[in-house]
């Protein structure tokens, strides 16, 4: 067994009902009726200003330096394990 396998890449599926529990993932798939609408990483599917993830973002009052924030929180803490 590898004793890295703690940084081998990983497939986490979420279904998120707060935003704030995903923003810090590395990508995000949006899904809309049982399709993928938009898939990209927090920061660039906030910048799709007609983006779902977007409109999401707005209701929830989640701002781009928000996502920036928890980015870097979660980088913090992967470097500390």
């Amino acid at each position: 067994m590898c004793p890295f396998r703690c940084f081998l890449p990983t497939f986490l599926a979420m279904r998120a009902d707060r935003l704030r529990t995903i923003i810090s993932y590395d990508r995000i798939c949006v899904m809309d009726q049982g399709t993928i609408a938009e898939f990209d990483t927090p920061s660039a599917l906030f910048l799709r200003e007609d983006g779902i993830f977007r409109g999401m973002c707005d209701r929830s009052s989640i701002t781009l330096e928000d996502i920036r924030l928890a980015v870097k929180e979660r980088e913090y803490r992967d470097h500390r394990l």
